[in-house]
């Protein structure tokens, strides 16, 4: 028969966020050899399970659970439960804006100008982000403009057109595994200066 070991360790889970731990195997022991066991448990927050010897899922709702207990039934019948722990489900805190994404003032000339999107957004629980770029209206860009995920992580704006002169808004947004947060900008193409015909020679001066 399985011996209980007690193990009253508090667990802090985040909303959103999949876990995996396992605690079975560290809360009981068993005399006789090669027995196994079957585990259960009580009172698990909403989204979590036991399975095998883990306890796993991802947890949905904020919630101090106080008497979380696991059971262990061996082979022939016999339980045994752990002292009951908590687990303690709190919120995840969002990614913020860390500094705004500057707009962008450009002529009809320039050619891969980029922002380096990943720079501007950061998260106090050192959560990895995923960046996307779309249109202020939602849509995704197009040529001349673009955004590279991953690695990169740059909105680039390409070789640019008579036709592309005028004012463009974007939104890039940062997510966790639960939340998002958006920085918008504005990128302006203008068409250079140029001479309008023959610069003015003025005539010589006689005195």
């Amino acid at each position: 028969m399985a011996t209980a070991v007690t193990w009253t360790a508090a667990q802090k889970f985040r909303v959103g966020r999949p876990i995996t731990y396992p605690i079975a195997t560290s809360a009981f022991t068993d005399a006789d050899a090669g027995d196994s066991c079957t585990y259960t448990a009580t009172d698990l927050p909403a989204g979590i399970v036991v399975s095998g010897t883990d306890i796993t899922g991802t947890a949905s709702t904020v919630a101090t659970i106080a008497t979380v207990s696991y059971t262990c039934t061996d082979i022939y019948g016999m339980a045994i439960t752990n002292v009951p722990f908590t687990i303690d489900v709190i919120a995840n805190v969002r990614p913020n804006v860390s500094t705004a994404i500057p707009d962008l003032e450009l002529k009809i000339t320039d050619t891969d100008s980029s922002i380096i999107v990943n720079t501007h957004f950061a998260d106090s629980e050192s959560d990895a982000l995923t960046n996307s770029c779309v249109n202020n209206d939602g849509s995704p860009l197009v040529a001349p403009f673009s955004y590279t995920p991953g690695t990169g992580n740059a909105f680039t704006v390409g070789a640019l057109v008579a036709g592309n002169r005028g004012y463009h808004y974007f939104i890039c947004t940062a997510c966790d595994n639960t939340d998002c947060v958006s920085s918008s900008f504005r990128v302006e193409v203008n068409t250079p200066p140029a001479f309008m015909g023959t610069p003015y020679t003025p005539y010589p001066l006689e005195i």
